[in-house]
Formats: C-alpha cells, structure tokens, sequence
C-alpha cells in the first residue's frame, strides 16, 4: 500500500510463498485474497487505522475479483458455477447475490451491485445489478452482442460494448434509465472505469492504447496519456486514475491526478442572496450546478445514556409537490452518546468523534436544478427521530 499524503509505502503481507490477490481498498480497509491450494481462497482485512489484520471468509471455494466499497466487499466464486456473493464488514455475514451461475467481476457502489453475465453460450454477454436495499435485481443490458467490464459509481453504470461492431463505451443511468453512447470512434475504447462524474478508458485510435476521459458535466472529451507503450486504466477513484506501464522495459505503477471535481458545499452563499451556478458564486463550478445553502442537519440524543440504532439517509427531489427518492444511505449500528449530538455533515458527534461517514463523503449529489432535500431517520427500536434539510440547485 503506498500513502500519497506521506509517500510511505507498506508491505500489509509477510507470508512467504504464498499467493495474494485482487486487493482493494475503501477508505482505511484494505481486503485481498490468499491462494491455500486445494483448500480454496480465503479473505482478508487490515484496517489501517489500528494496523489489525484478521481473516473474514474462509471456505473451500475460489474467490476472484474482490471489489469494496465502504463495509461491503464482492466477490464471484468459481466453485460454484460462478456466482456473485457479498460479505458485510459491519455484520460479518456473508450473502449469496445469484444461483444461476455464469456470473463475473461485479463491481459495487455503496448498496448496488453490478456484474457481468453469459448467456451460456459463451457469445452473449449482459450486464446485471443488484440493489442490497431493496432486494431488485434486473438485467441493464440486453442485446445480441457482448456488454460486459463494467464499473459503477453515484448511481451510474458503464461497461464494454460491441453492439456496433466495434467497442464503445456506453453508461446507464439507474435514476433516470436512461442508456447513453460515450463514445464514437471506430477503433477499439476499452476497460471503462467512472468516478463521480467522470469516465475513464483505454482507447487504440492512436495504434496503441492509451487513456482518454469523458467529462460528464462538460461532454468534453480529453486525452490523458501521450507514450509509445499502452496505457489502460487498472483504477479509477475519485480524481486519480492508476494503471500498469512498460514504457521502461519492465511493468511499473504509474498514477495521473486530474484538477479534483469541484464541491460547492464549502464555497456557498447565504441562501437569502440569488446563485447563477458562476464562479463568482461557487468557486470553480464554471457555470455548473451550485447548490445555495449550507447544511446543518444533525440528531440530538437528549438522554442520559447513549443510544444505538439505524440511521438511514435519503437524497429526495420535489417533482410535482410529491418528495422522490434519488439516493439512499443505510447503515446499522450508530451510536449516538448520551446527551449528543450526530452532525450529519461531518459524520461526527458532539465529542468530535467520528461514527459514520458524514453524508457528504457519500457522494451525495444532485446534477439538475431543482428543490432537493436530505431526508434522515434514525430508528431505536419502536422510536424514530427524523430530520430534513431542504436546499435548491440552479
């Protein structure tokens, strides 16, 4: 694991001649997967918050492409026939999402699950989700030809197609079903990964591969890598892209960081005063989306001891009087102290200690004009309190 704030690099295995695996990191947990021969794959944690490391799924099956997002963590398991299963680090309990088999790679984002699926004849390959709130699953893709490599993000999901006859990059947007073309050259755009608002992909137009990005705010397209060995990304999170490169002979790790994606939460006017979306009014927003109030939401627990229970929130949009959910935000196990306060913004309590990530390090985001409100309840037993923080975007 290498720390872009200290440039320090540590070695999380010690083990010699043992084979790790498909790490993947999501905030300060690190998981990855142990090879034990015969006797499948096992999984494991640190957390590089307290340097502890433990073993969290151990089965006699092979666990590939181990992905992880907040406290949930995907996997497909060969053994038996390919499916996609779910492993929830605040529950310690494991799920099975699928028992069709001919499942592949999901990816995950908060509570939705992606993945690819053959058809059984080896040609025709789908993309499918899973919501963990809700229980749906539903198939997004579904053509003759082979969509599959897919990544998600803010509720947005994007993959590999040749619907075309070439490869393109298309995205599906699950508030708005709506299924977007990205890109349009004739050569090969391949290994799609978006973040926020941005997508980013290798591209051959220029004989080798290299890294491209689409702009979803701008509908600006830029190249991102100039060289003569290919360039494909490996990784995509937040502003930085990574990717493997043997421009020195060798393969090394390289990393590109892109202008971070501007957040008018901390640049906003009083809400009294008119917002234009301008810089003048959110500080590089550049005529995009600003949202005009800062929030204040927070629970007060104004008993003498402290309190445990759900807190749910939910991103909602007024459309035609009526409150629609957009995004939604679920986590057990919150602990309020006694006489405290939870400030939803930050994801603290009244002692400054942090208990969740704060709602606004879940990319909460709302990208067309409109009113818009943060709904929160947080459930203790037959009790409910509930907040909402309502604000517009121009």
């Amino acid at each position: 694991m290498h720390d872009l704030s200290t440039n320090e690099t540590r070695k999380l295995t010690n083990e010699l001649e043992v084979h790790h695996f498909n790490p993947a990191i999501s905030g300060d947990i690190v998981v990855w997967g142990k090879d034990v021969g015969d006797k499948g794959d096992q999984i494991y944690m640190h957390d590089l918050s307290t340097n502890e490391t433990k073993l969290i799924v151990n089965s006699s099956t092979f666990k590939w492409g181990i992905k992880l997002s907040g406290n949930k963590l995907v996997w497909y398991d060969i053994l038996n026939n390919s499916d996609i299963y779910m492993y929830d680090l605040s529950t310690n309990e494991e799920r099975r999402i699928t028992n069709d088999s001919n499942n592949y790679l999901p990816s995950i984002d908060k509570n939705i699950i992606v993945w690819d699926r053959e058809s059984g004849n080896g040609y025709d390959t789908d993309i499918y989700m899973f919501d963990l709130l809700t229980n749906e699953m539903r198939g997004i893709s579904n053509n003759p030809s082979e969509d599959w490599g897919q990544s998600i993000s803010m509720n947005r999901i994007v993959w590999n197609s040749g619907r075309t006859g070439g490869l393109d990059i298309y995205m599906f947007d699950l508030l708005t079903n709506e299924l977007r073309r990205i890109t349009y050259n004739p050569d090969s755009q391949h290994d799609p990964f978006i973040s926020g608002n941005r997508i980013v992909w290798g591209d051959s137009r220029n004989g080798n591969s290299d890294i491209y990005m689409y702009d979803l705010l701008t509908n600006k397209e830029t190249r991102i890598t100039y060289g003569l060995s290919s360039q494909s990304p490996s990784s995509f999170s937040n502003n930085k892209i990574v990717w493997d490169d043997s421009r020195n002979g060798n393969y090394d790790i390289y990393m590109y960081e892109l202008p971070e994606e501007p957040f008018c939460g901390d640049n906003v006017k009083d809400p009294s005063e008119e917002c234009d979306g301008t810089d003048s009014d959110c500080p590089g927003m550049c005529d995009q989306t600003c949202i005009c109030k800062k929030p204040q939401s927070k629970i007060l627990n104004n008993n003498n001891q402290s309190v445990t229970g759900q807190l749910i929130i939910i991103l909602q949009k007024n459309e035609s009087g009526n409150w629609k959910d957009k995004q939604i935000f679920s986590q057990t196990g919150i602990t309020i102290p006694a006489n405290g306060l939870l400030k939803l913004d930050t994801g603290e309590d009244s002692n400054d200690n942090k208990v969740f990530p704060g709602w606004n390090n879940l990319n909460v985001s709302a990208n067309e004009a409109g009113n818009y409100r943060i709904h929160t309840s947080f459930a203790i037993t037959s009790n409910k309190i509930e907040t909402n923080w309502e604000f517009e975007v121009r």
